[in-house]
């Protein structure tokens, strides 16, 4: 899970996929930095100004463990 998908947090979409995460979920407030988080392979990504972040995460995955997390 990616909060930010600025430079740093593009970066490490680029970073997690190289690496081969499975998912990749990012957090952000802006459409577009959303958009290209998944042009460089954000599997899935929230709009944090629509939906409460944490509720959104749990129900796309539910039960799943996170194992890293970068903001």
């Amino acid at each position: 899970m990616i909060f930010g998908a600025g430079g740093v947090g593009l970066n490490a979409v680029s970073g997690a996929r190289i690496a081969g995460a499975s998912r990749i979920v990012v957090i952000d407030i802006q459409t577009r930095r959303l958009e290209a988080a998944r042009r460089f392979g954000a599997t899935d990504v929230i709009d944090s100004t629509n939906v409460k972040p944490v509720e959104a995460v749990r129900e796309l995955l539910p039960g799943e463990l996170i194992t890293s997390s970068i903001s």
